[in-house]
């Protein structure tokens, strides 16, 4: 599952590979690693042509109370692809409600002989990318899940266990993402994996949000699996 991503990028540099604007960029802050159990405000697009803040953890509209919401939205970070249409909380949001989750890079744990290691995955590129969510507005809250599905061969060997990944949206079909009246089976069709053979990945150390969290550490009794540095 994906619990933490960075946006490690200058709000020109994302406004330029989306083709779109801040609607406050003054509140936007470089993240390097952001948690999801803080509830972080991201940037996302819901419109085309804007990038706005939204808060991780989906609260569906049809919560009645503040005790639910922050119950609820402890188990929305994520919404898996293949049930995504029957969950009560994102069946409405996944026809209604898309977006863009905007990222250059997500992180995953790898198990081996009992410890859990660290790893950072971005495209090869390092370009940033967008991730496909589907948001919701509870009272004066627009809140957001990441859409995941099985993980291509690279991201399945070092996320060992659970093996899921973001679904990372190609370039060209971002726009229909965001588009109105697609149907069930089109909106399927987008909810696959990325080609491993775009993407890299290595392991980290154990930081917060901070420069740090993206740096290759070396753990030499990983050396063995040298293939997925």
């Amino acid at each position: 599952m994906c619990f933490n991503y960075s946006v490690n990028q200058e709000p020109e540099e994302l406004g330029k590979r989306f083709d779109a604007v801040f609607s406050n960029r003054d509140g936007f802050q470089r993240t390097y690693n952001a948690w999801a159990f803080e509830f972080p405000g991201m940037p996302v697009m819901v419109e085309e042509d804007k990038i706005r803040s939204l808060e991780w953890g989906l609260i569906p509209f049809w919560v009645k109370d503040t005790e639910k919401a922050e119950t609820i939205r402890k188990m929305t970070f994520n919404a898996r692809a293949e049930n995504i249409f029957e969950t009560p909380s994102f069946r409405v949001p996944v026809r209604k409600r898309r977006c863009i989750v905007i990222a250059d890079g997500f992180f995953e744990w790898h198990h081996r002989g009992g410890r859990r290691y660290p790893y950072y995955l971005r495209l090869k590129s390092g370009d940033p990318f967008g991730m496909a969510g589907i948001w919701d507005r509870w009272e004066s809250h627009d809140t957001f899940s990441i859409i995941t599905t099985d993980a291509n061969s690279l991201v399945a060997e070092i996320h060992n266990t659970k093996k899921r990944m973001p679904v990372i949206l190609k370039r060209a079909t971002e726009k229909r993402w965001l588009s109105e009246g697609l149907s069930k089976d089109d909106i399927k069709e987008m909810l696959v994996p990325y080609p491993e053979d775009e993407m890299e990945g290595w392991p980290v150390g154990r930081h917060g949000d901070e420069p740090e969290a993206l740096e290759r550490v070396h753990y030499p009794e990983l050396d063995e699996q040298k293939k997925l540095f």
